[in-house]
């Protein structure tokens, strides 16, 4: 019997993506769909053979255009390098969070896993090629150093709203440590499945499903120990039942 793993609908290949704003944007000036061509040319090469491998000869080769056109847009190969890759986590990845909201919290923790998994599937080689850089390039680690903290702040947020909690009913250090952890776990995780393509772990996670279902499971593990500990301070305040918001949210 064959297993149909589930899909997100939103996962995608980022030069798909890229493709399209050239195709389906009749609006942009001549310029401009230059310089989309060139950075799309950039994209399915480091997709294809990660940041090494990548030169500026083959660049304006694959989009059709002169050398000396490159240079009227980027420094060089790390620039256009820099654009791209700064672009593909904005749009696919660090610009996301997961919505907590709702009493489906779990699910829609699930979904948030499976985009991820999905999107390094995708896009494994951009994902190597964006480590390749990050140990280039200084202001870019820092750049995405301070991405990452500014998505664990939002998920911090949307965590106490989601249960209805104040700042001060949570520990928030324990809380953000926590984040962090689940948020590296879970890139750690995608990287040996996808990019480094460890036999033993793409055994183990055949599909994007497996990485989802598994991260899911320590998500919830982990922010309900959290919340547990939330709901006793609140009933010992309140007299509140213990546990009863958290059977509601999950």
């Amino acid at each position: 019997m064959t297993y149909h793993a589930p899909r997100h609908p939103l996962a995608k290949r980022y030069v798909d993506l890229l493709a399209g704003r050239i195709e389906e944007d009749q609006s942009l000036a001549k310029g401009e769909r230059r310089k989309l061509k060139l950075l799309l040319a950039a994209a399915e090469i480091l997709q294809e053979g990660g940041y090494h491998k990548m030169w500026i000869a083959d660049i304006v080769k694959k989009a059709k255009v002169a050398r000396g056109t490159f240079y009227i847009y980027f420094k060089d190969k790390s620039d256009i390098a820099l654009q791209v890759l700064s672009d593909f986590r904005r749009q696919m990845l660090t610009s996301r969070g997961i919505n907590m909201s709702g009493k489906d919290w779990r699910n829609k923790v699930y979904l948030a896993n499976l985009y991820y998994a999905e999107v390094y599937q995708m896009n494994s080689g951009l994902q190597q090629a964006f480590y390749q850089f990050v140990d280039e390039a200084d202001d870019f680690r820092r750049m995405r150093h301070e991405k990452e903290r500014e998505w664990v702040e939002r998920l911090f947020t949307a965590y106490l709203r989601n249960f209805d909690l104040k700042p001060t009913e949570v520990d928030r250090d324990n809380l953000l440590r926590r984040l962090h952890a689940l948020r590296a776990m879970a890139e750690r995780l995608c990287v040996q499945v996808y990019v480094e393509a460890v036999p033993e772990m793409t055994e183990l996670f055949p599909t994007p499903h497996h990485v989802a279902a598994t991260a899911t499971e320590l998500w919830v593990e982990a922010l309900t120990a959290e919340f547990s500990k939330c709901e006793v301070r609140r009933a010992a305040v309140f007299g509140e039942e213990p546990g009863k918001v958290l059977r509601k949210n999950f």
